[in-house]
């Protein structure tokens, strides 16, 4: 009889599945019945659920049947439904989502419709991983405060989606990430980004902003770029700052910024900047000075002077690691 996938061990699926879509492996599990009852729990790995079927889940009691397989394999959930009401008065993470419920439950994703306040009433012990995401954007400014995590003791990885921060620093968060990644993240004086990292505990850190998105113009995103972490960057291994969808206020990579990142992050081992633009001259004096010790993809649009007529330009794209191999 001849081998199919669903014969391979369970080690063997994981590296194949690391290349895969959730949606491939979904459509691979409807092919047959077998198919389904090999790769189910693969599939129940990560649930997006609304307030009301995470509820209706909690009160199931049925020791067997498809409830008690979610439970049991989920690894990540994902609520999708913004809902001020429940997240102020559901225990979100000591009850509903809690390790009884959910052993193997790692990570949480929430389209929130609130302030990061809900969460200082929650305690959780087993979540490593929380996504946050400002479903409301566009109704009022949601703003986030790091000690509003103080009960999550044992988070490592958070990820903020179009929040603002504010806060100072005579809030002295307890909560030690180890990664921190800001999606379209505003602040304001006197705020620093520092302020995450008291513990100095932060090794990654992933910057992004997308869509023309102004704050990258404005003083405080410009003093992070001349003066990034002041007193807490030793801990940082891995940095990474992006642009995405950019037809307009482009940042502009200078040697002045490339030289800071170069000089002020001693202990880094990696450095990733992508969606940045710079100018053809910027690039041969980078090339042909600048000593770099780690690593440092850089994948951004070059301004080329045309030949022809001095007031266009054309673009190319420069994707190149920037690394002096000892």
């Amino acid at each position: 009889m001849a081998i199919t996938l669903v014969d391979l061990p369970s080690e063997i699926l994981e590296l194949i599945f690391a290349y895969a879509t959730r949606k491939d492996v979904k459509n691979l599990a409807l092919t047959c019945h077998r198919y389904r009852q090999r790769l189910i729990s693969y599939i129940m790995r990560q649930l997006h659920v609304t307030w009301t079927q995470i509820l209706e889940l909690q009160s199931l009691k049925s020791e067997v049947g498809p409830d008690l397989l979610a439970r049991f394999c989920c690894e990540l959930i994902h609520i999708t439904t913004p809902d001020a009401y429940n997240e102020y008065q559901q225990n979100t993470f000591g009850e509903l989502l809690n390790a009884e419920t959910f052993p193997n439950l790692k990570a949480v994703a929430i389209a929130s419709a609130s302030l990061s306040h809900w969460l200082k009433y929650n305690k959780c012990t087993h979540i490593r991983s929380l996504n946050l995401i400002n479903a409301q954007v566009t109704q009022s400014r949601k703003t986030f405060c790091l000690s509003h995590l103080d009960n999550f003791t044992n988070l490592h990885v958070l990820t903020l989606h179009k929040f603002h921060f504010d806060w100072n620093a005579e809030e002295m968060p307890s909560t030690a990430i180890s990664e921190l990644n800001l999606h379209d993240c505003t602040w304001q004086y006197p705020f620093n980004l520092a302020l995450f990292n008291l513990q100095d505990s932060l090794r990654t850190l992933a910057i992004t902003y997308s869509h023309n998105n102004s704050f990258v113009l404005q003083e405080r995103f410009i003093e992070f770029l001349k003066a990034p972490f002041p007193g807490h960057l030793a801990s940082l291994r891995r940095l990474s700052i992006g642009f995405d969808n950019y037809t307009e206020n482009k940042k502009l990579l200078t040697l002045t910024i490339l030289a800071t990142f170069i000089e002020t992050f001693s202990n880094l081992h990696h450095l990733h900047l992508y969606g940045w633009y710079t100018t053809e001259a910027y690039v041969k004096v980078i090339l042909a000075n600048f000593t770099f010790n780690f690593p440092i993809d850089v994948d951004v649009d070059i301004e080329r002077q045309n030949q022809h007529n001095e007031l266009k330009h054309h673009v190319i794209r420069w994707k190149r690691r920037l690394y002096d191999m000892r």
